[in-house]
């Protein structure tokens, strides 16, 4: 009968090990995804910064076209009062969304490892309990042994 705790103590055992290694794996496939997303997103954010660069160009392009359609001086007053202000708008937004891509990539890095933190931890509970099944279930085992007469193999 103590053979068989045994056995099954060890089973237990190996199960709770597997989960935790199954948890850990988990969380390191869940880590991965959240590198990717971070740089997906800081990638989203540099396209916008892009495109609020071309859309600033051809604001400042369009002033001066008309401007000039108008028989006005393209390269001062009114005309290049609204060029300097709109170079100054799109610049701007351009360093936001490239603030915004390197936030995005530090939050997929900061997810990342607090994913395989959480993926470590549950390996470290899986071998906890692992230990804690193990030490009660010999235990256990050795008590029947002996109240069977003292022998492993009865």
């Amino acid at each position: 009968m103590a053979a068989l705790q045994v056995v099954g103590t060890m089973i237990s055992m190996k199960a709770q090990m597997d989960a935790g290694r199954a948890a850990k794996r988990q969380a390191e496939a869940q880590a991965a995804d959240a590198l990717i997303a971070g740089r997906r997103s800081a990638l989203q954010y540099r396209q916008k910064g892009l495109e609020a660069l071309i859309s600033t160009r051809e604001r400042i392009a369009t002033g001066i076209a008309r401007a000039a359609a108008g028989g006005t001086d393209a390269f001062s007053g009114s005309t290049l009062s609204l060029a300097t202000y709109d170079t100054g708008v799109g610049v701007e937004n351009f360093y936001v969304t490239q603030e915004n891509s390197e936030m995005a990539v530090n939050a997929g890095i900061l997810q990342q490892q607090q994913l395989i933190a959480a993926g470590n931890s549950a390996m470290r509970q899986a071998r906890m309990g692992a230990l804690t099944t193990g030490i009660s279930g010999f235990m256990e085992a050795s008590r029947t042994a002996s109240n069977a007469g003292g022998s492993w193999t009865k």
